[in-house]
């Protein structure tokens, strides 16, 4: 392979890892095409034979001609990444080959999931594309344009030898600190996958006086994102407000749950809030 054929590849990924980006940082809507729902998800048995409809809406001025193709992710830390390698689900789903669309028309196209009956366990994850640039085309040409597509994820979990498996890495205050002037005092949580179906964690963070009253407790996870095998995500932003009158040693225990079984997983850390300014007027005066 010679140089120039290679930077040509490297320019290739460089611009379809923009589109795949851009289009998840805006998963509905594109200036070409919109499509719905934003996500898929199942739960089912080899053998199976999941059947929808998917909304595709040409947002251009002119006629267009729209294509399917499919592809795999992965996640690292909630950041989905792009994969060459299609994988299982890309030969189970099925759906139409084209749709044409005239200006600012809508329709609902069918759409399958054939899942074999000798299909291994766990979880498949896929984005199905809507774009202007047939999937052949797409992946022969040397064009580096960047086509207008708009993505649909997938998230699949087969039955049989099921693992769900999570690990809390790690549960911190904002820095890793443990004393703090005021509040308010914001949390984060880094959650592991260790089983090999996606699992969506929920539980609370609960903040309490060293009276043992409970004086704040936050729900983990309130939006449910999922955390896919063999990856972790990191849940930040929990936001403790406190009060004035917040000073002492407080306990923090995070109790995250998940899984069919609804397994409990516990960490827990002490947290000084110490007003030094207030206290030294107090004392001053």
């Amino acid at each position: 392979m010679n140089a120039h054929t290679t930077q040509i590849k490297l320019i290739q990924k460089i611009a379809l890892t923009f589109v795949f980006v851009f289009s998840f940082c805006f998963p509905l809507t594109t200036h070409a095409v919109t499509v719905g729902p934003v996500k898929l998800e199942y739960s089912a048995d080899p053998g199976t034979v999941i059947a929808g409809d998917l909304y595709i809406k040409n947002e251009e001025t002119t006629e267009k001609t729209l294509y399917p193709s499919v592809d795999q992710f992965t996640e690292q830390d909630g950041q989905k990444v792009f994969q060459e390698d299609q994988g299982l689900i890309s030969y189970w789903l099925k759906t139409k080959e084209s749709v044409t669309l005239k200006p600012g028309e809508s329709t609902k196209v069918p759409y399958s999931i054939e899942i074999p009956k000798d299909a291994p366990p766990g979880g498949q994850f896929a984005v199905i594309w809507w774009g202007s640039v047939p999937p052949k085309k797409e992946k022969d040409t040397q064009d580096v344009s960047i086509q207008t597509r708009a993505g649909i994820l997938v998230y699949l979990n087969v039955s049989g030898n099921i693992i769900e498996g999570a690990k809390i890495k790690s549960f911190d205050a904002q820095d890793g600190k443990t004393l703090f002037a005021s509040t308010p005092v914001t949390f984060s949580m880094a959650i592991a996958n260790e089983g090999n179906v996606y699992i969506k964690p929920k539980g609370s963070i609960k903040i309490t006086s060293i009276f043992g009253n409970t004086v704040a407790e936050l729900p983990l996870n309130p939006k449910g994102l999922q955390i896919l095998p063999n990856s972790f995500r990191t849940f930040s932003e929990y936001k403790w407000d406190g009060s004035i009158v917040s000073i002492g040693p407080y306990k923090t225990e995070a109790t995250l749950i998940y899984g069919a079984k609804q397994d409990q997983l516990v960490s827990s850390k002490w947290i000084w809030v110490l007003p030094i300014k207030m206290i030294s007027i107090i004392v001053v005066t």
